[in-house]
């Protein structure tokens, strides 16, 4: 199911570039094209300053791409990536001096009024999601607004040019439309970010739907190979699998007992086939029909079931049986123009199910094609001849025991 986990929701690489374009690279690259002009451009590329710049955007990004769905406490401490990385490096090799250079402080206090608004918005702090998405593209936008009064303020200590870069009209006018903007994008970004949660939960939920009804191996597949509905005959492995005594055991309780017990049996027999690659599951009261794609998947998964499940029914004294046989179906979606379902059918099918109504509790009956297509890795107790349902011969079934796989 990683596939479709990547539509919903973007692989890593992509969210690794978002929040790189987005978010991580905004100061770094700001203050290097302000490092660049205040410098000789050509020493200036030289030196390790606008690769480590580089490299803490790249460190930052990953490192919150990794906390994507994280706590928001961690997604805090990740916007501290950046500038804590710069400023163990240069500090390193400028000493005392990195820490009087204002663009230096202006790093700090950016990444810490993003990383404030990031953690208010995902704690959605007093319902005010939105609130803190605006203001934390409002805070973004700033950044080439601070760094140009610095470049402006060269030489100057910071606190006393800040007044003075504001006298200028021009400089009012460039600062408001700045907020502006950021305000625009802000709110361009939380209806976007709303539409994309809308979206994400509406697909988590189709998938599950789907996934219920198709089985998530073949949901998968589809997502890239919508052929896979096209109606074929393939070789599959069927299991059915009932609860033995079930219908005189059920009259005697209430419906609701009667159901609660019947969510705990497929809850039980999904923590099983979580575990194996089924094509197709179907529940019909008590029945449970399962498709494989080979014969190993399906007699493995069947004894594993008869274990857990008798296990679970010997709450209410009641025991499960099945069957399993292998051959040629006929797949792919059935139905009219506007209801289609995807299922299997054939005289497999048909076949396992007089199988498992031939059962007696605790067995798996197999037939005798099953036994010859293990190639001896079936191990069975002796078998019986029976009349199944529908079939005019007799055959000889036998209760599957152990199943030694490839």
């Amino acid at each position: 199911m990683k596939e479709i986990e990547e539509r919903i929701e973007g692989s890593f690489l992509s969210s690794f570039f978002s929040e790189f374009l987005k978010n991580s690279a905004h100061f770094p690259l700001t203050n290097l094209f302000l490092e660049a002009l205040t410098e000789d451009p050509r020493e200036y590329f030289l030196e390790p300053d606008p690769y480590t710049l580089l490299g803490c955007a790249l460190v930052q990004s990953f490192v919150l791409t990794k906390l994507k769905n994280k706590n928001p406490f961690y997604l805090f401490l990740g916007n501290f990536t950046g500038v804590s990385i710069y400023a163990l490096v240069e500090a390193s090799l400028e000493g005392a001096k990195f820490f009087q250079q204002p663009q230096h402080h202006a790093y700090f206090y950016f990444s810490l009024f993003i990383a404030l608004f990031q953690f208010f918005r995902e704690k959605n702090f007093a319902g005010g999601r939105s609130f803190f998405e605006i203001g934390e593209n409002v805070i973004r936008t700033l950044i080439p607004l601070a760094m140009y009064a610095l470049f402006e303020a060269k030489g100057k200590p910071f606190l006393k040019s800040l007044p003075e870069f504001f006298t200028d009209p021009a400089h009012i006018f460039l600062s408001l439309v700045i907020c502006l903007l950021g305000i625009l994008i802000g709110f361009s970004e939380a209806q976007n970010s709303r539409a994309k949660q809308l979206l994400q939960d509406l697909a988590t939920k189709l998938k599950n739907y789907s996934s219920w009804s198709l089985g998530k191996q073949v949901l998968s597949a589809a997502v890239s190979d919508e052929s896979i509905f096209q109606i074929k005959r393939v070789n599959r492995s069927i299991v059915f699998l009932d609860i033995r005594g079930f219908t005189k055991w059920s009259e005697k309780e209430s419906p609701e007992n009667v159901v609660e017990m019947l969510n705990r049996y497929y809850r039980e027999a999904e923590k099983v086939l979580g575990n194996y690659k089924i094509l197709k599951m179907k529940y019909t009261a008590d029945e449970i029909m399962i498709v494989f794609e080979n014969i190993n998947e399906a007699a493995l998964a069947a004894l594993e079931l008869r274990e857990k499940l008798n296990s679970h029914l010997a709450k209410v004294n009641l025991t499960v049986g099945g069957g399993i046989h292998c051959g040629a179906v006929v797949e792919g979606l059935i139905g009219s123009e506007d209801h289609k379902i995807f299922d299997v059918m054939g005289d497999t099918v048909n076949t396992a199910k007089r199988l498992c109504e031939s059962a007696k509790g605790n067995e798996i009956m197999i037939s005798a094609d099953f036994v010859e297509l293990s190639e001896g890795r079936a191990f069975a107790t002796a078998g019986r001849e029976v009349v199944l349902k529908g079939k005019e011969k007799t055959h000889m079934i036998f209760p599957l025991e152990k199943f030694f796989a490839d």
